[in-house]
């Protein structure tokens, strides 16, 4: 089974039904395809938090888009937009002023309580909620801003073990993740 949905939800229109039946679908097609159903309604709240940071963060929110496919026991799934940047949405605040890497921008952004609203916020818990998510799942995990992609692959997704490489430059941001139901 496979989804796409281009990110211009609004809580007051129609477009916000498209994006409850685009999560009903995928958390269906998890489910059928060996996922749990915890384990597929973890997976689609983890994603849910990754569109909403389009809104959040990226200042492009128009941009934003999600595909995902579902195919026996394996989940492939990405999330992207076209905006600022994770470097240049974090040194929106005080706490990131300093950060000039893209690859740094990307560490800090994946830790817990990291935000463009800063560290004492109560935000930046998402990235979390998608390595909650993806725990024993033998995921893969994608990230990529700027001229820097940061990956975690493993039963356990883990900051600690993540891999940064520089690339060449992109705008946005792009988060490709792909798991396998056990």
């Amino acid at each position: 089974m496979m989804g796409f949905l281009r990110v211009r939800r609004n809580h007051t229109d129609t477009n916000y039904l498209v994006w409850v039946q685009f999560r009903y679908e995928l958390q269906r097609a998890l489910t059928n395809s060996g996922f749990g159903e915890q384990w597929a309604k973890q997976i689609v709240g983890a994603i849910g938090e990754l569109e909403d940071n389009i809104h959040t963060h990226s200042d492009a929110t128009q941009t934003g888009l999600l595909a995902y496919r579902v195919n026996e026991a394996v989940l492939e799934c990405i999330v992207l937009d076209l905006g600022i940047g994770v470097l240049a949405s974090l040194r929106q605040c005080d706490d990131f002023g300093f950060l000039k890497d893209h690859g740094t921008a990307l560490q800090i952004a994946l830790t817990d309580g990291n935000s463009r609203y800063g560290r004492g916020s109560g935000r930046g818990w998402g990235f979390h909620d998608l390595f909650v998510g993806l725990v024993n799942s033998n995921a893969q995990l994608r990230f990529r801003s700027g001229d820097h992609l940061l990956s975690i692959e493993g039963d356990h997704p883990d900051l600690a073990a993540a891999v940064i490489r520089q690339r060449a430059y992109g705008t946005g941001l792009m988060i490709a993740i792909r798991a396998t139901a056990n």
